[in-house]
């Protein structure tokens, strides 16, 4: 692990020990409103407790080992087992809150996205009463959302990913590059992992499914397309986190064929244009890309959005890709990341582009 990655990690760490406010996404983002799987089957309260994560060893609730989707175990069974729902009852109650949720999700975390949103941990207020029943049944079942990580592969070696990868693979090209991160386990969910879910949540059947890309991109798992046959079958939404790359015009096109413009939706993560989209995302192809936004704007996928991180390498450019946006007639979204290693960081753009929060931390 490089020495920047070790540095973060203590300094988070420090971080949840002062942190006394916490904005739990799992309960207020619109977003994130929903149960999570990850690629290794197991049902979490979020994406951020994986068990690549440390804080599972230190404190194991977060997630219930003994039941995973690719051994059989259904949705229902996971969630009635005691350690899923004593989550959802420390969160309703305000206290005894993990360190993993002040370290993700608390006042002072640098990649806390709505900083101006925080609550404040104060036992059973009626707010937070108010949002764990809004959003979860009696047993912290949600009814018509699924958060899913598919795979753990992407063609992509981002420096700051989650994934932390060691001796990235190019999965296309087999060349291995050696990043200096730590290997995530290679597994990923199946076709029948998905039939077995829809059939034993009939609810999902108007309900959504999001392919999130926090340890993985979905576009790369080799059933990918299979799958999202399978769901659009149930009659279930289907949104799409990705980079977008190195798929063939042939595949996008089957893919938009399978999809819904109506109700669908794909998200393009690419910082920049020609000259500098591959600066941060390595390996990305910026042509790619462009043509899937182009198509998926021809055939009126009007939900789509290209999501656009400002570094300080492309900061220049944010007009000229709004410009571009415009063009090809897909949504632009400008991300202020709050992921950066201090105000040092050889990354980091100009205070314009920066979070509040970063700014106030940094000092800026």
């Amino acid at each position: 692990m490089s020495g920047q990655l070790i540095k973060k990690r203590e300094n988070l760490k420090n971080m949840t020990k002062v942190s006394k406010t916490i904005y739990p996404k799992c309960l207020f983002s619109k977003k994130a409103k929903a149960t999570y799987i990850s690629h290794d089957g197991y049902v979490r309260p979020c994406c951020y407790v994986h068990r690549h994560n440390k804080a599972e060893k230190d404190e194991p609730w977060l997630v219930d080992f003994k039941h995973n989707i690719a051994s059989g175990s259904s949705l229902e069974e996971m969630f009635s087992t005691p350690e899923y729902s004593d989550f959802f009852d420390r969160l309703k109650a305000g206290k005894d809150i993990p360190e993993r949720c002040y370290e993700i999700c608390g006042k002072t975390q640098t990649n806390v996205g709505a900083d101006h949103r925080k609550e404040k941990i104060v036992g059973e207020t009626p707010r937070w009463v108010e949002a764990v029943n809004q959003t979860y049944d009696d047993n912290y079942k949600v009814q018509k959302k699924l958060q899913v990580d598919l795979t753990h592969r992407c063609s992509l070696g981002c420096p700051k990913c989650n994934r932390f990868v060691e001796d990235f693979k190019d999965h296309l090209t087999g060349k291995v590059y050696d990043l200096g991160h730590q290997v995530l386990k290679k597994t990923e969910l199946s076709v029948d992992d998905f039939k077995k879910v829809l059939k034993e949540n009939p609810q999902m059947s108007k309900g959504d499914v999001d392919f999130c890309g926090t340890w993985g991109d979905a576009i790369y798992h080799p059933d990918f397309l299979e799958i999202c046959r399978v769901i659009k079958d149930n009659g279930t939404n289907i949104n799409i986190a990705t980079n977008g790359s190195r798929k063939t015009a042939k595949w996008w096109d089957e893919l938009y064929e399978i999809l819904d413009p109506k109700w669908d939706s794909v998200i393009f993560a690419m910082d920049g244009l020609k000259d500098t989209a591959g600066i941060y995302r390595k390996f990305i192809n910026y042509d790619d890309v462009v043509y899937a936004m182009t198509q998926g704007a021809k055939l009126n996928f009007d939900k789509n959005r290209w999501s656009f991180i400002v570094f300080n390498f492309n900061q220049h450019q944010v007009e000229e890709a709004k410009q571009l946006a415009k063009e090809i007639g897909i949504t632009f979204e400008i991300v202020k990341s709050h992921r950066w290693d201090g105000p040092d960081d050889p990354l980091i753009p100009t205070k314009e582009w920066l979070p509040q929060s970063i700014i106030k931390e940094y000092n800026l």
